[in-house]
């Protein structure tokens, strides 16, 4: 079947909501991934940089921001707390997420999810995406707090008009795929063609299985060859699969059409990708 396994995606949403991507939208545990892999390098360059410019450039955020994260992977949470805090204080929106990561996960004070969220949002307010994100998840896997689907939309929207065009794609998929009150397949293809806007192949990949099966758009198959070749020329992952089955089922001429109406999305979108034999 075609599509199927966009479709499954569907079937997993609550995965893809909660899960995070990115070093900002997970906290500490990207912190930890971090630590194992860049602390050494980078406190040395941190070293470096400090002692060449002073101590007004050592005091600057992203200094502050290092030297903060470089505690953290010491274990040293309270003297990283106390940095990030002054950090956020000077205005830096990752400083005040991380604050709000330490209070969700009680490193050096302690476990306070209300607290968390504040800081969270202080984040969004300062700009972060990945907090407006981060407070979506929170309230779309109620978990920590009462399930508010309204509340998780909204934090969405407010991380895709921050640039954050995986916020988007999951509203297109809480919209199109998700059981409740709020499902409007519509209004899922609508947020798809902002994250495509955006570049987002996975988007991308989802607006070709809209068009495809006519489910929140009107069928268009040249639409959904197009979106589909785009999708995989970028990188995801299922696009290949979904690109390949749908266009043997299509003619000589509906192909040369998709490909046609390809090479507009590329104009349209100012995309370059590589060159792959394999697609014809």
């Amino acid at each position: 079947m075609i599509f199927r396994v966009l479709i499954a995606i569907g079937m997993i949403l609550c995965s893809q909501l909660v899960c995070a991507d990115g070093v900002d939208s997970s906290g500490g545990r990207a912190l930890s991934t971090y630590c194992e892999k860049s602390y050494a390098n980078d406190l040395a360059i941190y070293r470096h940089i400090a002692g060449q410019g002073g101590s007004a450039y050592a005091k600057s955020n992203d200094l502050g921001m290092m030297r903060a994260q470089f505690l953290y992977c010491e274990q040293k949470y309270k003297e990283a707390f106390e940095i990030y805090k002054k950090v956020c204080d000077r205005g830096d929106d990752a400083s005040c997420f991380q604050v709000g990561a330490m209070y969700e996960d009680g490193d050096g004070v302690k476990k306070n999810i209300e607290e968390a969220i504040r800081w969270y949002e202080i984040a969004m307010e300062r700009g972060s995406a990945a907090a407006a994100n981060k407070l979506a998840s929170v309230y779309f896997d109620g978990i920590v707090v009462a399930k508010d689907l309204s509340k998780a939309i909204a934090y969405y929207t407010r991380a895709g008009e921050l640039g954050d065009s995986d916020a988007y794609y999951t509203l297109g998929l809480i919209f199109h795929f998700y059981d409740s009150a709020q499902k409007d397949t519509v209004k899922g293809v609508r947020f798809f063609k902002r994250a495509a806007q955006m570049k987002n192949p996975k988007a991308m990949n989802a607006l070709g299985s809209a068009y495809w099966s006519g489910i929140g758009v009107q069928k268009n198959a040249i639409r959904a060859y197009a979106y589909s070749k785009l999708a995989w020329k970028l990188g995801d992952v299922f696009a290949q699969d979904n690109f390949e089955q749908l266009a043997r089922k299509m003619t000589d001429a509906e192909r040369v059409d998709g490909d046609l109406m390809y090479d507009g999305l590329l104009r349209e979108l100012n995309i370059q990708v590589p060159i792959n034999p394999a697609i014809k």
